[in-house]
């Protein structure tokens, strides 16, 4: 289980505890593949927080493209568990993220004919209804997403159930692919 060995990896580097792995991050790895049946190329994330998550789906994927609102040297978990080459790291106002998404990744690239295929994203940003609403219209072309916090989270929760999201077993988690488009 990729969890069990980062975990140790970590505990092993002797880093501060509160870096250490959370359970939310085996749960992570049980939903993507409880939700995927196809490979993981490459991932978007909205939320990077510690970096931990985006450890669990580096590992799943090809390459993580991780966006958030502020630093959080992120890099120290991702070297010590050798993965730090497999991610990119996004951090600026909530309006260039949206910049970075829609123009560089979207319009830039194929102006240039460069193709990264983009088929997965995991939302654990902001958690109103107005900001999972806006980071959901970003991350949709990528044609499945996975939610965080969806059982704790109300307002996630209110969104997932508007776009015909469903709950990934009884985990804190919400899926939503784009069958039409598959």
């Amino acid at each position: 289980m990729i969890y069990e060995e980062m975990r140790e990896k970590l505990r092993n580097s002797k880093c501060h505890p509160y870096l250490s792995l959370q359970s939310s991050c085996a749960t992570l790895e049980k939903a993507v593949n409880i939700v995927t049946d196809k490979p993981l190329n490459c991932v978007i994330e909205i939320g990077t927080y510690q970096g931990l998550s985006t450890a669990i789906l580096a590992r799943l994927s090809d390459r993580v493209f991780t966006f958030d609102i502020c630093h959080r040297n992120c890099e120290y978990v991702w070297d010590i568990l050798g993965i730090r080459d497999r991610i990119q790291m996004f951090v600026s106002t909530r309006e260039f993220i949206e910049y970075e998404i829609n123009f560089y990744f979207r319009t830039d690239w194929v102006k240039q004919n460069t193709v990264v295929p983009f088929n997965f994203a995991f939302i654990d940003g902001d958690h109103t209804y107005e900001g999972i609403k806006a980071d959901f219209e970003l991350v949709k072309f990528t044609k499945r997403v996975l939610f965080h916090d969806y059982a704790i989270a109300p307002e996630v929760q209110a969104f997932c159930k508007e776009i015909g999201a469903k709950q990934v077993e009884d985990l804190n988690f919400a899926y939503w692919e784009n069958r039409e488009a598959t």
